[in-house]
């Protein structure tokens, strides 16, 4: 089923729970691997894994968010992404918005506290920051 995704979105936990010794990256050249075109691993803290349709890896980093409450986080995550990957259609940008997306959900108690605290400037803003601080990882990475 795999074959028949653009791009599949799992977490670090979620890999590690089918290959347990296995590293986000590694885990996600096995998706690769078994059919998936591009996978984008989500890492907490540490940010977002891409590995895109050629097999080249980038690393993007978390927005340094004061995190209150990390409920959410994941979903926002896809949901900047989708956002990102509709508008842009590049996997490393559309993870750039689902970092900003994660980074928002987090330093509020609920959505729409979150939707309050933040204007179209700081989302801007926090785009620039992370798009800034994109690399592209090495094959042994």
């Amino acid at each position: 089923m795999l074959h028949r995704l653009s791009v599949v979105l799992p977490s670090a936990d979620d890999l590690h729970a089918v290959w347990p010794a296995l590293g986000p990256l590694a885990a996600a050249r096995a998706l690769r691997d078994r059919g998936a075109r591009a996978a984008v691993v989500q890492v907490g803290e540490a940010g977002s894994l891409v590995l895109d349709e050629a097999g080249s890896a980038w690393k993007v980093p978390a927005f340094p968010a004061d995190a209150i409450e990390l409920t959410g986080a994941g979903d926002a995550f896809c949901g900047g992404f989708l956002v990102g990957l509709g508008e842009t259609g590049d996997l490393v940008k559309a993870a750039c918005y689902g970092t900003v997306s994660a980074s928002i959900i987090v330093e509020a108690q609920s959505p729409l506290e979150a939707m309050a605290r933040i204007g179209p400037v700081d989302v801007k803003s926090r785009l620039a920051y992370v798009s800034a601080r994109v690399s592209k990882l090495g094959e042994a990475s």
